[in-house]
């Protein structure tokens, strides 16, 4: 009575229920931690964290963090990593818990298990045999936002980073490095997307905003911002230009060997870790790494993956964390490392280090026709701020002290250096023009050099985004050394609408063009290896041209064309064409004058395009590539005096495996029997008696001019045999089989006068074997090619029917 009189009974029931509170804390509390590397200080993804008898825990995720439910009785935790010593952990009182990680010391063993004694494998079967019910990202329809970070910083050691004697005991150049690497990144950026899909072909990805440090406006970069990622799922994983098989692959048991490592009960569940390296003697690109299973659907949790061979100076890595969304399972987490050992500063080699997060997923929405009209990725709307409201709902992680230093100084070092121009520079670059504050000069316009006007010096200028998003004008003037003759021209393109692949172009040109030559809309670029059968152009035409053309993109891949134009051709090399006007009177004209409608195809699915500020660029080519020109004169049109017709069709694919490539083109034409011989098919010879540059897609032993066809077909064939014979660091010849071959016909062979040819109607045929980048600097390599004629056109005799090549490859 007395503590009843002391405490009254309202105070005693609140009391109660405090204890009530405490015992049910201490009963089952949420831990929350950091899983680091101990020597490093990088998190550590995938580590089991488990309570002490092993009936419950978690993995921690990308970002190295975990939450586990512990029981009150618990005091402390059991953190493995395959990669890491084990270690037990105290619980702390409060707060959240860091964990660090010694790397383990010893190397793993080899290991050789007979599949049928191993127990991984039929959880590997069982994952490749539900890889489409797993496989959410690329299988069913769905949206999602996704915010990335992207940070190049230099690979120095946490612990050397928070010793400071052992700084002080460093080089001059060494210890400025790691007091830069203590203080901030070499370049950080961020970007955050809104992404729809419905797959396989229809996909679109909205740029929401970027930011770059040093840079005011990265809409340049904006390419960058794209959270495409590989697949483990995929039969064939491409990073880099590289293609490894998948472990989840079909057939990939026979590839791979795997290893049951570990096992983990989070959340009722369990998750399979499972290790796995190519077999012993595995002759293909391989990887190796760790992969945790779903025990319930042997779905993916995660996966760890890197090249067993890692070439040129660039390491990769990369890891994902997946989760289930609905009935099926979506990566939430992405990273990927490259290691550029190349690229240091003092003795600390340069990393980059993308991570992506993915929230707000939705299975199966309802996604309307218009969602996917336009590019791939849209980044021509995005927010460019930098304010701290806009970016704080936008991070899945917030901001640390070396991100915020990063951009003070770098933002800084941007406008005292005027990064944005030099950004601005290198875009023009390389896309073939130096810049010039408003305007651009192409970098084909400035030299040139083909057979017939050897070389050509000129200047060209063509308006940038700076004058306008909507429109360029451009012009040109040159003069060729052989033919002594000047040429000039210029153009005006007209974009209607930014956010469509819409132009019109309007052009006027006194030039030169090949005679039986073909083209289509979308030219060769500046640096392309079909560049090089210019060497061999010895007959062209002068041409006085105008035109017009409106181009419209149909679909993501599927683009159309169409206009007229008017076309004063004149022949310079003693060519004419044969009309017989009456009884015993033949007319010989070496000029030509047209008045045509013309129509242009080109069609790629799967092909990838980004709506960038002020263009339209392709991200990713399509396969197979189909482009058709069709082009039809009409008598009294724009003054013509010709009716003549001619359709060339060009089809194309490169298939490219673990091991070996094969890459093929089928050509096709047919023109009016009628026509004069600039609007007929010169088949693209390349042999001449000086030691030439070996041409992807023309005849290597067929001389220049030799065959002409008003309707034909060709093939050409281009087969990798695999690996390269040996490594080293200036040499890696890649063996390539070379076949070709042509059929063709030509009618009236008797009204082309002056020249010397005939129509391939027995069947050109010719092989060879390329041996590419024998020797290699830089990005480029150095090879060659040997080729022989055989069939009905061969002569017999070694000196004339073969032809020894160098080749010129870019290595990308």
């Amino acid at each position: 009575m007395d503590l009843m009189r002391t405490f009254p009974l309202s105070r005693l029931a609140a009391a109660a229920l405090l204890l009530v509170g405490c015992t049910c804390a201490q009963a089952q509390r949420v831990v929350t931690g950091l899983v680091l590397d101990a020597g490093s200080g990088e998190p550590v993804p995938f580590a089991a964290v488990q309570l002490p008898d092993g009936r419950g825990g978690v993995g921690s995720d990308l970002h190295g963090r975990f939450a586990l439910e512990v029981p009150g009785d618990v005091n402390t935790l059991r953190v493995s990593c395959i990669g890491y010593g084990p270690a037990v952990v105290p619980l702390p009182l409060d707060g959240p818990l860091v964990i660090r990680l010694e790397p383990a010391v010893e190397q793993l063993a080899a290991v050789d298990i007979r599949p049928g004694v191993n127990p991984a494998l039929a959880l590997i079967e069982a994952a490749i045999a539900r890889r489409q019910r797993n496989h959410g990202l690329g299988h069913r329809a769905h949206r999602y936002r996704s915010y990335a970070r992207t940070v190049f910083t230099l690979a120095v050691d946490s612990a050397l980073l928070a010793d400071t004697t052992r700084i002080a005991a460093l080089g001059s150049s060494d210890r400025e490095a790691v007091r830069f690497a203590q203080r901030q990144h070499v370049l950080l950026m961020e970007s955050a997307t809104r992404c729809t899909a419905r797959p396989p072909g229809q996909r679109t990805e909205e740029v929401l905003a970027l930011r770059v440090s040093g840079l005011q406006d990265p809409a340049l970069l904006a390419v960058a911002a794209s959270s495409r990622s590989w697949s483990v799922y995929e039969p064939l994983i491409e990073l880099n230009e590289r293609r490894f098989p998948s472990p989840l692959a079909p057939g990939a048991i026979d590839r791979y060997r795997y290893v049951l490592e570990d096992t983990l009960v989070q959340a009722g569940d369990t998750v399979f870790t499972i290790r796995f390296f190519p077999r012993a003697g595995a002759r293909f690109d391989g990887l190796q790494g760790v992969l945790g299973l779903h025990a319930g659907d042997h779905a993916v949790h995660h996966v760890t993956a890197e090249p067993v061979e890692q070439r040129g100076g660039l390491g990769m890595r990369m890891r994902q964390l997946h989760r289930p969304v609905g009935d099926t399972w979506f990566p939430e987490q992405v990273e990927s490392t490259l290691y550029l050992n190349t690229l240091q500063v003092g003795s600390y080699a340069l990393v980059g280090r993308v991570r992506v997060d993915l929230t707000d997923i939705e299975v199966d929405p309802d996604l309307p026709r218009s969602a996917f009209r336009g590019a791939d990725l849209v980044a021509d709307r995005m927010n460019i701020r930098t304010d701290a409201a806009l970016w704080d709902s936008l991070r899945t992680v917030p901001l640390d002290a070396k991100d915020r230093m990063t951009y003070r100084t770098i933002d800084s070092l941007g406008r005292a250096e005027r990064l944005d121009r030099t950004v601005r520079g290198l875009d023009a670059l390389l896309r073939g023009a130096i810049p010039w504050g408003p305007v651009d000069l192409p970098l084909d316009r400035l030299i040139a050099y083909n057979g017939f006007e050897g070389f050509r010096a000129g200047l060209g200028l063509r308006t940038n985004t700076r004058v306008s998003r909507r429109f360029t004008l451009g012009g040109y003037a040159a003069y060729g050394f052989s033919d002594r003759a000047t040429k000039f021209g210029g153009d005006l393109t007209v974009r209607p609408w930014t956010g469509r692949d819409h132009d019109l172009r309007v052009a006027a040109q006194r030039d030169v063009a090949e005679t039986g030559g073909w083209g289509f809309q979308r030219a060769p670029t500046l640096l392309s290896e079909e560049g090089y059968r210019l060497l061999y152009i010895t007959r062209m035409d002068a041409v006085d041209r105008l035109e017009a053309v409106v181009g419209v993109r149909v679909l993501e891949g599927l683009k159309l064309w169409l206009g007229t134009e008017r076309a004063d051709r004149s022949d310079r090399t003693g060519y004419r064409f044969a009309t017989a006007v009456g009884d015993g009177i033949t007319l010989y004209d070496r000029r030509f004058v047209t008045g045509a409608i013309t129509f242009g195809v080109r069609y790629a699915p799967g092909e990838r395009t980004a709506q960038l500020p002020g263009r339209h660029a392709v991200t990713r080519a399509g396969r197979p590539e189909l482009q058709v020109s069709a082009w039809r004169a009409v008598e009294g049109l724009w003054n013509g005096d010709r009716a003549l017709w001619r359709v060339v069709m060009q089809l194309g694919d490169v298939h490219r495996g673990a091991l070996r490539s094969l890459a093929w083109r089928v050509v096709a034409g047919a023109a009016d029997p009628l026509a004069p011989a600039p609007f007929l098919f010169n088949l693209r010879g390349t042999a001449t008696d000086d030691l030439g540059v070996g041409t992807p897609w023309a005849f290597e032993t067929m001389a220049p001019n030799s065959f002409v066809a008003d309707r034909f077909v060709s093939l050409h064939l281009r087969f990798g045999l695999g690996p390269v014979l040996w490594r080293h660091r200036l040499s890696r010849p890649l063996p390539v089989l070379i076949a070709s071959g042509a059929l063709g016909a030509l009618d009236h062979p008797d009204r082309h006068v002056g020249w010397t040819f005939t129509a391939p109607e027995q069947g050109y045929q010719e092989v060879g074997l390329a041996l590419d980048q024998l020797l290699r600097s830089g990005v480029v390599g150095l090879g060659v090619l040997g080729a022989i004629r055989v069939g009905a056109y061969a002569t017999g005799t070694l000196e004339d029917d073969a032809a020894v090549k160098l080749t010129l490859s870019l290595i990308l």
